[in-house]
């Protein structure tokens, strides 16, 4: 499915914004959180048909490390969909109830940890597409001022991941350390959001780096080899 880039980037970040209400099911409540976690998945589906071609050509042509990088990642992020949006209709109340089979706390701790593998493991696929998302002519300005600018606010929220990461104890929420997910009322709501914008972010820029270290070392191997043949 031809659809353009910034339809595309528009659609990811209803997306994206989306599933980050979903996760704020402290502060929207149970019925909110239900059917924005209803709209996320819907529009994860969506996501998936419009790259439909690179299902398509997942037995076609050859897996070097970049490919097979990518793929395992959409693989787990399709995984994590998938106990999601499981969890979430068998414990809902208020979206699909006659659904809903019920609620117990070892539905609730899966349905919360799959979430923000959700969240980690989309921030990673961001990180892999770093460069055409971060390098496209509506998200990144163009000016040099503006561009620095720009450059020195992302910089500073990854910093600002670093941060968050630890103020929200995102180790113990990936390996279900807790079953439920806090949120201090008296911190202000929009604070929420940052802090889980500035994770994803962090994680995206480290994968970027992550990724781009790696190319680089095929990338000498490749050439000493060239060398040695040569030689």
């Amino acid at each position: 499915m031809n659809i353009p880039l910034k339809t595309r980037i528009i659609f990811d970040a209803a997306m994206s914004a989306a599933l980050l209400s979903a996760l704020a099911f402290r502060i929207t409540g149970d019925f909110f959180h239900e059917w924005l976690g209803l709209a996320a998945c819907a529009m994860f589906a969506f996501h998936n048909i419009f790259n439909v071609r690179w299902y398509c050509a997942i037995l076609k042509g050859k897996y070097r490390s970049a490919r097979i990088l990518n793929t395992a990642v959409n693989a787990l992020l399709l995984c994590a969909f998938a106990a999601v949006a499981a969890t979430g209709i068998f414990q809902s109340k208020f979206a699909l109830p006659f659904l809903g089979i019920s609620e117990t706390m070892a539905l609730r701790q899966i349905h919360t940890t799959s979430a923000y593998w959700l969240m980690f493991l989309g921030a990673i696929h961001l990180g892999l597409k770093w460069k055409t998302v971060f390098k496209y002519k509506y998200i990144a300005p163009s000016r040099r001022r503006t561009k620095k600018i720009f450059s020195l606010a992302v910089f500073a929220l990854i910093l600002y991941g670093a941060y968050s990461w630890i103020d929200r104890g995102m180790f113990d929420k990936l390996f279900m350390g807790y079953s439920f997910d806090y949120w201090d009322e008296e911190r202000p709501t929009v604070l929420f959001f940052c802090e889980s914008a500035s994770i994803i972010l962090l994680a995206a820029y480290a994968t970027n780096l992550g990724a781009s270290f790696i190319a680089s070392i095929f990338k000498q191997n490749k050439e000493t080899d060239k060398q040695k043949g040569i030689l």
